[in-house]
């Protein structure tokens, strides 16, 4: 079962990323999240060990979107100065998350049986999702962020170059 999700994860980060690319971080992300609630809600039916290996697949290959959309909103939200220091404060975000799932999984199963714990989760998940649609936005759209705090997260970013199908192979001038 960690073989199914850790083979996923590994394998869907880059495509994730180049998800988010392409369609922007909002949409990628909120695909990528929807895709692993709904998941983690249908593990509470699972029938088999093979079914159960399947959704985790597709559980490690949604949630590989969390750490290239993690590294995107740094980069579109933060000036290039700043990037290290949030990048350590969402590690840190991580690293809570990782100490409270535990607590939280088991106290859901001990009250709701197993399935009520990926109940809980994916429930959860939706909820996340609905915030994010309502509450993300890009500096460039954000509707309470002033021309001069845009500025300043703009400061010193570079233009956006062309964006490229994923499996284009770059010439070399070597």
């Amino acid at each position: 079962m960690v073989a199914a999700f850790q083979l996923a994860y590994t394998l869907f980060q880059p495509i994730c990323g180049w998800l988010i690319d392409v369609i922007g971080l909002k949409m990628g992300f909120l695909i990528c999240a929807l895709i692993w609630s709904v998941t983690c809600l249908l593990h509470a039916g699972a029938g088999s060990w093979l079914h159960l290996a399947l959704l985790r697949f597709v559980m490690g290959a949604s949630e590989a979107a969390a750490t290239p959309a993690n590294a995107k909103a740094i980069g579109d939200w933060f000036p290039k100065k700043e990037r290290p220091v949030a990048a350590g404060w969402a590690g840190v975000g991580f690293s809570i998350g990782a100490m409270l799932a535990p607590p939280i999984i088991y106290v859901a199963h001990i009250t709701f049986g197993w399935q009520g714990a990926f109940l809980l989760t994916g429930g959860l998940g939706l909820l996340w999702v609905a915030l994010w649609w309502w509450g993300y936005h890009s500096p460039e759209s954000h509707p309470r962020l002033s021309d001069e705090e845009r500025a300043f997260i703009n400061q010193d970013n570079e233009a956006i170059g062309e964006k490229l199908p994923f499996f284009t192979r770059a010439e070399s001038d070597w």
